[in-house]
């Protein structure tokens, strides 16, 4: 189920070429794998920190840019997921938004497809 999450986040033009893409990867992959829960996101960038072995505001700095350059490249897939607010001149969602964001929209496309 990893692999097909990570799959569809690709296909959506999301990178993992970048650390800091990895970490936001990790964190949504996270966050779909929890079904239903609501997960703090200061949990979230605990579970990611550990996983790294890194500082939880590195993660959350990290994550800020991974998202700034997602915004910064524009993609279509982007704009059906978050609607108008995709435009360098509204600014950037938060963290939280982003990756909450993401997540049910690929939890339903995993769902959708029954992986």
């Amino acid at each position: 189920r990893q692999r097909d999450i990570v799959d569809e986040l690709i296909e959506m033009g999301w990178g993992v070429e970048d650390f800091s893409e990895l970490l936001t990867l990790n964190a949504i992959i996270f966050c779909v794998d929890r079904e239903e829960e609501i997960i703090p996101l200061s949990l979230v960038y605990y579970h990611v920190a550990s996983k790294y072995c890194v500082n939880k505001k590195n993660v959350e700095r990290a994550m800020k840019y991974a998202i700034e350059r997602a915004f910064d490249n524009y993609n279509s897939n982007l704009e059906k997921i978050f609607g108008y607010t995709v435009h360098k001149s509204r600014g950037v969602t938060k963290n939280g938004e982003f990756i909450y964001g993401l997540a049910a929209y690929v939890r339903t496309l995993v769902d959708k497809n029954n992986f």
